[in-house]
This record gives C-alpha cells, sequence and structure tokens, in this order.
C-alpha cells in the first residue's frame, strides 16, 4: 500500500477516535460534576488503592491472599466507620460544646 495513503488513514482514524472520544466523556458532563469536598479518608478513590496495596503486601510477606470480594468488603467497612466515627465526633462536640446553637 502506498505510504501516503497509509499515513493519511492513520490520521484520519486518530481524528475520529479523537473526536469521538471528547464527545464520549463530554456527555452527560453535567451529571459529573463535584459539588462539595470530603475528606481524603471518606474516598473510595484512596481506600481502594491503600487496601489493595495493603493485600499485596500481606501476599507478599505472608502469603495471605486477600481476594477482590475481600477487599470491596474491607473498603465498605473502612468507609462504614468512618461515618460512624463521624457521627460520634458529631455527639461529643455537642455535649461537650460551651455555647447554644443559634
Amino acid at each position: 500500500m502506498n505510504p501516503l495513503l497509509l499515513a493519511a488513514l492513520r490520521w484520519a482514524a486518530r481524528a475520529a477516535g479523537a473526536g469521538l472520544i471528547r464527545k464520549w466523556f463530554s456527555k452527560g458532563r453535567e451529571h459529573r460534576t463535584m459539588n462539595g469536598t470530603k475528606a481524603w479518608w471518606q474516598s473510595r478513590g484512596v481506600l481502594g488503592p491503600m487496601v489493595a496495596t495493603l493485600a499485596f503486601g500481606l501476599k507478599m510477606a505472608f502469603g495471605v491472599d486477600i481476594g477482590e470480594s475481600e477487599q470491596a468488603a474491607l473498603i465498605d467497612g473502612l468507609l462504614n466507620l468512618t461515618v460512624f466515627g463521624g457521627a460520634l465526633v458529631g455527639v461529643w462536640g455537642r455535649i461537650t460544646a460551651s455555647k447554644r446553637i443559634g
């Protein structure tokens, strides 16, 4: 095949692919905007890699195998603990508060 034609076809495929990818990622963007903030320890995006790293370390060091379902359960458990901890801090803060809510 002619090298010039091949280069043109490659360029067209890249251009079309980039356009499709841009279109796909921009679709529904209004539903993906982030509102508000949360602490790092409340994020699955942080806890997931931490649990995966822990599982890998345990497997390499001690031969303990933690499967994907156990990792997911561990992440959910950690998130539940953070919610419970937040509730306790809120109650403790209200009990020890020195001023009324106004």
